[in-house]
């Protein structure tokens, strides 16, 4: 980020109960953080254009970027698990999302909730989705008179709910999941916000909320 491009953020931290965040986690923009959420160490959430929303009970781990460059919010779901050193510019996150390390999620994908993104996968929006393909090349072929067809126009893609992203690299594989053992996702990450409300503050200097 340029000099003067940080100068041109206007910071506005809105901060929910029972909050930890560490000192030196980068906070810049307009940003509302949820109840219960925990920022380590070296986290960094940057709204450059539109505001960030990030629900409760959301934890973000050492050296996660997450940035907004649109002009619209991204807003954030409940009970995410951003680990170590993925880079998220998502046009929208739901809830109980875990993006594992060193991932990285393109600002043309929408994340549903209970999906899983692999470690160091890259996601980007399909250039073509499977359901409508013949319908785009259908278009192409047969389009009205004198109607321009945009064949590279930027696209954005939806992920279901209950993705499973893995893999690595730039193409990533993908399926769903039944949702088996959600109950038993909710409970350990309940366990690890307690660890980290207890052990974050004996460790490391926390920012001062006014």
């Amino acid at each position: 980020m340029s000099r003067e491009a940080a100068a041109a953020i206007v910071d506005k931290l809105t901060v929910g109960s029972k909050v930890v965040i560490a000192a030196d986690a980068e906070l810049r923009g307009t940003i509302t953080i949820g109840n219960g959420c925990v920022l380590h160490p070296r986290a960094s959430i940057v709204a450059l254009g539109g505001p960030v929303h990030l629900g409760a009970d959301c934890i973000v781990e050492e050296n996660v970027r997450i940035v907004n460059r649109r002009s619209e919010a991204l807003m954030i779901g409940e009970s995410n698990l951003f680990e170590v050193g993925c880079f998220i510019e998502a046009a929208e996150i739901g809830s109980h999302n875990t993006f594992e390390p060193r991932c990285s999620v393109a600002s043309s994908v929408r994340i549903g909730s209970y999906t899983s993104v692999g470690a160091t996968c890259v996601l980007s929006a399909s250039p073509v989705f499977p359901d409508d393909a013949a319908a785009i090349l259908a278009e192409a072929e047969h389009g009205d008179e004198g109607e321009e067809v945009q064949a590279d126009a930027p696209r954005e893609e939806r992920l279901p709910d209950h993705s499973v992203i893995f893999g690595t690299g730039a193409q990533p594989q993908r399926r769903l999941w039944s949702g088996e053992g959600v109950q038993q996702q909710a409970a350990l990450h309940a366990k690890h916000l307690e660890y980290l409300r207890q052990n974050i503050p004996q460790q490391h200097k926390l920012r001062m909320i006014t």
